[in-house]
C-alpha cells in the first residue's frame, strides 16, 4: 500500500474522505502522525493529522513535472474485473482522461456509480506508481475536447499505423470501441470530429490490451520511455 494519499486542500487544511481515512486507520495513522499526501495535482505535501480526516498542511515537499502529452482515452466501458485492470495500467502509462463512452455494441454500460468506482482505482493508482496526477474520469457527454489534439480511432481497416504519425501533438485522444469494434454509423461521427484511423497491427486486440497498447505507443513515439 502507498505511504502516501490524497486530499482535497481547503483553507489550509488537508481534508480525507472516508475512503483515504480507511487507509489511513489500515497504515496506524492517528492524531499527531505526520504524513504525505497530494491534492492529484502534481504536488506532494508534507503533514500533520489533527483528527482522523483533516491534517495542517506543514510543507511542500516535491513538484512533478507534468508529463507530455496529455493523452485521453475514449472507451467503451467492459466487464468491471477488466475496467480495473484498464484503468490500472492508463494511470500506470500516464494517461491524462479516461472517458467513458456508450456506444451500440456497449455490453456494459456506463454509470455515475461505475465512474465513482473509477475514480476510486486511479487515485489507488496513482498512489500505487508515484504519479502526483491523477486523471480525470469523465462520460463522453461531458469531454471537452482538448484543442488542437491529435484525434485517432482505433480500426482494424485504418489506413495507417501509429508509427506513420509523424507529429504527435501535445494533447492526443484515442478513440477505443467495444468488443466488435465501432459501427460504420459511429466511425462517421468520429471521422467528423477529425478523428483519424488507425489500426495497430495485424491482430484484433480488447478493449483493455489497446488502451495499454496505444498509451505505451504514444509514449515511446514522444520519447516518454
Amino acid at each position: 500500500m502507498s505511504k502516501y494519499f490524497f486530499a482535497t486542500l481547503e483553507d489550509g487544511l488537508a481534508h480525507f474522505d472516508e475512503h483515504e481515512v480507511h487507509h489511513l486507520r489500515v497504515m496506524r495513522y492517528s492524531k499527531g502522525s505526520e504524513i504525505k499526501f497530494t491534492d492529484g495535482n502534481g504536488k506532494l505535501f508534507l503533514g500533520k493529522l489533527i483528527n482522523r480526516d483533516t491534517a495542517t498542511i506543514v510543507k511542500l515537499i516535491k513538484t512533478q513535472k507534468k508529463p507530455l502529452p496529455k493523452i485521453y482515452i475514449i472507451s467503451a466501458p467492459v466487464r468491471w474485473e477488466r475496467t480495473r485492470f484498464m484503468v490500472e495500467k492508463s494511470v500506470e502509462l500516464g494517461v491524462s482522461g479516461l472517458i467513458f463512452m456508450n456506444t451500440n455494441r456497449t455490453t456494459r454500460l456506463e454509470t455515475e456509480s461505475k465512474l465513482k468506482k473509477v475514480t476510486l482505482i486511479a487515485r489507488n493508482a496513482i498512489k500505487q506508481c508515484g504519479s502526483l496526477y491523477i486523471p480525470s474520469v469523465l462520460r463522453f457527454s461531458d469531454f471537452d475536447f482538448p484543442p488542437n489534439s491529435t484525434k485517432l480511432m482505433l480500426d482494424p481497416e485504418g489506413e495507417t499505423t501509429l508509427s506513420k504519425i509523424i507529429h504527435i501533438k501535445e494533447r492526443v485522444v484515442v478513440a477505443i470501441g467495444p468488443e466488435g469494434g465501432f459501427t460504420e454509423e459511429e466511425k462517421t461521427s468520429f471521422e467528423s470530429m477529425e478523428f483519424k484511423k488507425i489500426k495497430m497491427g495485424s491482430r484484433i486486440l480488447r478493449t483493455e490490451t489497446a488502451v495499454i497498447v496505444a498509451l505505451t505507443a504514444i509514449n515511446i513515439l514522444s520519447k516518454n520511455f
